[in-house]
């Protein structure tokens, strides 16, 4: 499987601040392979905040 992404918008993906689907009608994202674990992806990242304390 691959996934292009720009980094600006992995950066939004990963971040919760953008729509996967919309960014992948939109063709913001390109998904070679497995589409149901592609739409999973974005869960398995996680990225501290301010006020995590880390």
């Amino acid at each position: 499987m691959s996934i292009q992404v720009e980094a600006a918008d992995f950066l939004r993906l990963v971040t919760g601040n953008a729509n996967p689907a919309m960014m992948f009608m939109r063709r913001r994202i390109s998904v070679r392979g497995d589409l149901g674990f592609a739409a999973q992806l974005t869960g398995m990242f996680r990225i501290p905040s301010k006020g995590d304390g880390h």
